[in-house]
């Protein structure tokens, strides 16, 4: 039995889960966390999931965005992002949960550096790795995930 086979594998900084591919560790921490303290502090596995799902749905569809405008990606995979994906956003909007905006707001500076600077990303199993590269996407997804794990803890859901 190889690596392949194996159910789940960590080739840093991703993790590689099965039918669903590699995934940041960071992502899969920050999403746990959410769901953990969101569900824990507003006893609400809804909140929970729903905050989680906004907060990745949103920050995928703006990176891609971004590099649909910035590196010249395809506009047909956006398009169908956003479909699959706006839903989740949409309905923490209507269940009241909101990214905190002074988070969001440190998230777009950073995130507006990190344009200016030429938006490089790395890749699983990519040639290189710049560490600055990971560093502006670590740091943007946290905070915009901090966002919206403290607009989940304030919404006022009715």
């Amino acid at each position: 039995m190889g690596p392949a086979d194996s159910a789940l594998s960590l080739h840093w900084p991703w993790v590689v889960l099965p039918a669903v591919g590699a995934i940041r560790v960071s992502t899969v921490l920050m999403a746990v966390a959410i769901l953990g303290v969101v569900w824990w502090r507003r006893r609400s596995p809804l909140i929970a999931i729903v905050a989680v799902m906004a907060w990745a749905s949103a920050f995928e569809i703006v990176f891609s965005a971004i590099g649909s405008v910035v590196h010249g990606w395809p506009a047909s995979p956006l398009v169908w992002l956003v479909a699959a994906l706006a839903g989740w956003v949409i309905l923490a909007a209507v269940l009241h949960v909101v990214p905190d905006w002074r988070l969001s707001v440190a998230a777009a500076a950073v995130g507006l550096v990190w344009i200016a600077t030429g938006f490089a990303i790395n890749v699983p199993g990519g040639s290189s790795f710049s560490i600055a590269a990971e560093a502006f996407n670590e740091a943007t997804k946290t905070l915009f995930g901090a966002a919206y794990l403290l607009g989940a803890l304030r919404a006022n859901v009715r």
